[in-house]
C-alpha cells in the first residue's frame, strides 16, 4: 500500500529515491522547456506523478511526462521546491500573492498537498508583514480552484475578517471581485456579524430617471430638471400634504380641468394605450413630471394628452387610485405579489417624480415585511435593473435583507439567480460597516497567527501540523 502524501514539512523523501530520473517537459513547441527530475522524489511528493509514472502508463515506461498546460515558472518554482523547500517570492505583494496562488493551484492540479499548504502559509506571512490583501488575486484563485477550495475559504476568511469597509469595498475595487468571490464574502460576512437589528425608515433619494429612448420623453426629463428649483410649491412628501380647492400652482387651482393620460402600448402598439383621466392639479401637486410636461410649450400642455407607453397600465391604475384615496389595495395580494407591486409603484413615483408616493409606498413595504417576516429577495432584479445606485429603495431592501437574514438564506443555485452582484456588493458593504463598529469582532494580528491553518491545508484523515510550523 502507499505511503500517503506529505502533508506537514516534517516529512522527507528517503535516499532510495533518488536514483531515477524523469524528464518533464511543460509548455508546447519552441517555448516548451524540460527539466530532469528525480523519479521517488516527484512521486513522494505528488499523487499525480505517482500515478502517472506506473510501469503500465506510456509515460512510466518512457520516463517523460508532458505538461503542455502547465506554465514553465511555475513548473521552475515547483522544481526548485521540490529540492530546497523554498520558492522566489517577489518583492511587490501583489506579484507574490499571484505567484503563490499559480503555486497552489497547480499544487491542487498535480496533488502536491505539502506545497499547497506551504504556499497558504507563505501568503499568510505576507499578509502579515505588509498588511495587504491578495484581492487582485482573486479572479485568478477563482478561475483556477473549485467552489469551497481551501485556498479560496482561506482568502475569504482572512478578508472578510480583516479588511474594513473604506480599503475594501469601494468602488474602484469592483472589477477586483468575481461574483462568486463577492458571494462567499458575503455568506462569510453574513456568518460573522450575527447581528439583526430592527428596521429603519429611509428617506427615499428623490432622483428622477430619463425613460425610454424617445427624444420627446428624455427632453421633458431635462426640462423637469432645470425648471423644478423655479417651481413655487414644493413637491409634497408627508401624509399632511393634501390637495386643496385654492392652492395654486402656476395659476391653475387643483381641481380645474382634467388631462388625459395615455398608459402602455401592449403587443398592438399605440391603439392599444389605456386611457386614464386625472385632474390636472392633482397630478401636478403631486409629481414633478407633470408639472413640467403641462405646464410649459410641450405638446401635452396644448392637448391635454399625457401619453407614457413605457409605463405598465396596472401600476398606473395603482397610482390613480392612490392619488385620490391615498390608500393601496394590497391587502388581497399574496406576499410576493405585494412585494412586486410595491416595488412597482416605487420606481414608478421615482421615474415620474412622485415622493409622497415613493415615502408611502417603502413604509408600505416595511409594514407588510413585518407583518408577513419574510423579505423581497426575489424582487432585487428587478429593483437593480430599474433604480439607480442610491436608490431609497436599493438601500432599504438591502439592509433590512442583510439584518434579518441568516446565511443560509443564500444557500443554492436558486438563491444566487436573485442576486445581481451590485445587490451582492451592497449588502456586503451593509455587513462589513456593521462589523466595522464592533471592533471585538475583527481580527488584529495576534488573531491572524493563532489561526489553526490546518483548515486550509490539505491533509489526510487524522493528520494535523504540530502547533510550532
Amino acid at each position: 500500500m502507499a505511503s500517503p502524501l506529505p502533508s506537514t514539512p516534517d516529512k522527507f523523501p528517503t535516499t532510495q529515491m533518488f536514483d531515477e530520473i524523469i524528464v518533464v517537459i511543460v509548455g508546447e513547441g519552441s517555448d516548451s522547456k524540460s527539466f530532469s527530475v528525480h523519479k521517488g522524489v516527484a512521486c513522494f511528493h505528488s499523487g499525480f506523478f505517482r500515478a502517472a509514472t506506473k510501469s503500465c502508463y506510456k509515460e512510466g515506461k518512457e520516463g517523460v511526462i508532458e505538461l503542455p498546460d502547465e506554465e514553465v515558472d511555475v513548473v521552475e518554482q515547483f522544481v526548485k521546491w521540490l529540492y530546497t523547500r523554498q520558492v522566489d517570492k517577489p518583492v511587490e505583494h501583489h506579484a507574490a500573492f499571484l505567484a503563490m496562488s499559480k503555486l497552489w493551484t497547480f499544487s491542487d492540479r498535480r496533488d502536491v498537498p505539502l506545497l499547497a499548504n506551504t504556499m497558504v502559509d507563505a501568503m499568510r506571512d505576507v499578509i502579515f508583514r505588509t498588511r495587504k490583501l491578495p484581492t487582485q488575486a482573486l479572479h485568478y484563485i477563482y478561475e483556477n480552484t473549485t467552489p469551497n477550495s481551501e485556498l479560496r475559504r482561506f482568502v475569504i476568511d482572512l478578508i472578510a475578517r480583516t479588511a474594513s469597509t473604506d480599503r475594501i469595498m469601494t468602488d474602484e475595487n469592483r472589477d477586483r471581485w468575481p461574483q462568486e468571490a463577492l458571494w462567499d464574502l458575503v455568506q462569510q460576512v453574513w456568518c460573522t456579524t450575527g447581528l439583526k437589528k430592527m428596521l429603519q425608515r429611509i428617506i427615499p433619494i428623490l432622483q428622477f430617471l430619463a425613460d425610454s429612448n424617445n427624444a420627446q420623453y428624455r427632453t421633458i426629463n431635462l426640462v423637469i430638471r432645470r425648471n423644478m428649483a423655479s417651481q413655487n410649491a414644493p413637491l409634497p412628501s408627508t401624509l399632511d400634504q393634501y390637495p386643496t380647492a385654492q392652492v395654486h400652482l402656476t395659476s391653475v387651482d387643483k381641481f380645474d380641468h382634467v388631462i388625459e393620460v395615455k398608459v402602455g402600448q401592449g403587443m398592438f402598439g399605440a391603439d392599444c394605450m389605456q386611457s386614464f383621466f386625472v385632474h390636472h392639479g392633482v397630478a401636478c401637486m403631486l409629481s414633478g413630471y407633470f408639472r413640467a410636461a403641462t405646464n410649459g410649450n410641450f405638446m401635452e400642455a396644448a392637448s391635454g394628452i399625457v401619453k407614457l407607453p413605457t409605463e405598465d397600465a396596472n401600476i398606473f391604475g395603482q397610482f390613480v387610485a392612490w392619488m385620490y384615496t391615498r390608500r393601496f389595495d394590497l391587502d388581497s395580494m399574496d406576499t410576493n405579489t405585494a412585494f412586486s407591486t410595491m416595488c412597482k409603484l416605487w420606481a414608478f413615483a421615482d421615474r415620474r417624480q412622485v415622493p409622497l408616493l415613493a415615502n408611502v409606498t417603502i413604509n408600505a413595504l416595511r409594514d407588510r415585511i413585518a407583518k408577513d417576516w419574510t423579505v423581497p429577495t426575489p424582487q432585487l432584479n428587478y429593483i437593480y435593473e430599474n433604480t439607480t445606485a442610491d436608490a431609497g429603495l436599493r438601500r432599504f431592501c438591502i439592509r433590512v435583507i442583510a439584518n434579518a437574514c441568516k446565511s443560509e438564506s443564500l444557500t443554492g443555485a436558486d438563491k444566487r439567480e436573485m442576486w445581481p452582484e451590485d445587490a451582492l456588493f451592497d449588502a456586503l458593504k451593509i455587513l462589513w460597516e456593521q462589523r466595522d463598529h464592533d471592533k471585538t469582532k475583527r481580527w488584529i494580528k495576534e488573531d491572524l497567527l493563532r489561526l489553526d491553518m490546518c483548515k486550509y491545508h490539505i491533509h489526510s484523515a487524522g493528520v494535523r501540523c504540530n502547533k510550532h510550523e
